[in-house]
């Protein structure tokens, strides 16, 4: 009797076995470089903290700036990597993003003087990215899933208008910095290597400007949170 269970158990682990082997080889998504594009919409904040370290009310921004602390913008970039699936519900991806956040106002120009053009900011960020995929739904040409990641990122900031403004407000500080955002979404992939992704960035650790002085914690951070559409083609 122990025998025959023996077996009996040991042909449903093989069964399994070229299951998952037949699944992996013939559904699912398959592993690959890749390459992508997005777009979306950016929620574009800026954060300005007194030598306390004390974050400026949305009012006291408006009452200073002219504009409020954060506002709507565009969103585009680029994306290109490797994914690699363990087996088919489970996979990982490495890659290298780039995000152009269109401009907003900075600093309205009337609070520089009259007649001054308004001062407008743009924030670029280049990231390498490492998220985990999970395919909840497998068949032979369609897979949904989701994707929770983190990426280490540079960003680059770029101020414009009237130039004797822009030069005051460049002149000693550094808006550019590396920050850290969180990536998350839904993904669904058809006939292998069509890939629609609907995702957001969550800016866990902003760029920007720190005052380098001692016991002084002034600062002026960019946190561009990113709902986007995407597609990616995988070889």
């Amino acid at each position: 009797m122990r025998k025959t269970l023996s077996i009996i158990a040991a042909s449903t682990l093989l069964a399994v076995g070229l299951s998952n082997t037949a699944l992996a080889d013939e559904g699912g998504e398959k592993s690959g470089l890749f390459v992508g594009v997005h777009g979306g919409v950016s929620l574009f904040g800026v954060g300005i903290y007194d030598e306390t370290g004390k974050k400026a009310t949305d009012k006291q921004f408006k009452d200073q700036t002219g504009t409020d602390a954060s506002t709507a913008s565009f969103n585009v970039g680029l994306k290109a990597g490797y994914q690699y699936f363990f087996m088919p519900i489970v996979g990982v991806r490495g890659y290298l993003g780039y995000d152009f956040n269109g401009s907003r106002v900075f600093g309205k120009g009337s609070k520089f003087g009259e007649g001054v053009k308004d001062v407008s900011i743009s924030f670029q960020n280049i990231t390498l990215n490492a998220d985990v995929m999970v395919n909840f739904l497998n068949t032979d040409s369609f897979t949904l899933g989701a994707y929770v990641g983190f990426g280490l990122g540079y960003g680059i900031t770029g101020l414009t208008g009237e130039k004797t403004i822009v030069d005051t407000l460049n002149k000693g500080q550094d808006y550019n910095g590396f920050n850290i955002p969180i990536n998350v979404g839904i993904a669904a992939t058809f006939a292998g290597s069509h890939k629609v992704e609907i995702g957001a960035k969550i800016q866990a650790l902003s760029a920007g400007y720190s005052s380098k002085t001692k016991n002084d914690k002034s600062e002026i951070l960019m946190n561009t949170h990113v709902i986007n559409v995407g597609y990616s083609y995988i070889f």
